[in-house]
């Protein structure tokens, strides 16, 4: 449903669907949707995060991508129900530590922004599923990432990464990674322990040495390096 639609019965509204241009008639009523459940406010040229989203207790999924938003306000951690959250294409450097209270968060996209590093609370996301950190420029990952036990995809492409945390060797839930143009030499030999189904490692540095064990323990996977 759209903002023009649903002004008359906002309060009964759970799915809004914001355009660029309805955004700033959705922002002065902002507070008559009380009961949202998802949102999509992507492409409408915000600034920041609006405040009265951070206010929808009910929130369980937002669309915030393809915006200027350069940061995440503290207040993100109060969307208790949150369970999806997009942040594509937006100015983002860093996510605040009171993203660790998502507790239901299963969906994390945060592609294509200007991160350069994790807090270590992303660590307390244990119902995350799918993490994608793409097109960031990140160089490290903490070791509090290998507690993401029920994580299935991990997406790290186009970053500078230079070397995994052994603790990712925890991500027993793991099935797919990609890690494509980072500036890897290695492998941590805890990582060989899980059952990836699916490996991207394109564009890195590994020697021929290397690639071979990395081939040969994931031989299931395909085109590994191309």
């Amino acid at each position: 449903m759209d903002v023009r639609e649903s002004l008359d019965s906002a309060r009964d509204v759970t799915n809004l669907w914001v355009t660029d241009d309805d955004v700033d008639l959705f922002l002065s009523n902002a507070a008559a949707f009380t009961n949202l459940r998802e949102l999509d406010v992507s492409g409408c040229g915000l600034a920041e995060i609006p405040k009265q989203i951070l206010t929808y207790e009910n929130l369980e999924s937002v669309d915030l991508s393809l915006n200027k938003i350069p940061s995440i306000p503290p207040a993100i951690g109060a969307l208790s129900k949150l369970h999806t959250l997009t942040l594509t294409d937006n100015y983002i450097a860093f996510l605040p530590e009171e993203m660790g209270s998502l507790s239901m968060l299963s969906f994390l996209d945060v592609c294509n922004n200007k991160l350069e590093s994790l807090p270590a609370e992303i660590g307390q996301l244990i119902m995350l599923r799918s993490l994608a950190l793409s097109a960031n420029r990140i160089r490290q990952l903490p070791g509090e990432i290998g507690r993401l036990s029920n994580l299935e995809s991990l997406y790290l492409n186009r970053n500078l990464l230079t070397e995994l945390p052994p603790q990712m060797g925890q991500l027993e839930s793991l099935k797919e990674l990609q890690l494509i143009d980072n500036q890897l030499t290695s492998l941590p030999e805890e990582l060989f322990r899980l059952d990836l189904e699916f490996l991207q490692l394109a564009g890195n540095r590994f020697d021929e040495a290397e690639k071979k064990k990395i081939q040969e323990r994931w031989a299931n996977c395909p085109g590994i390096f191309g």
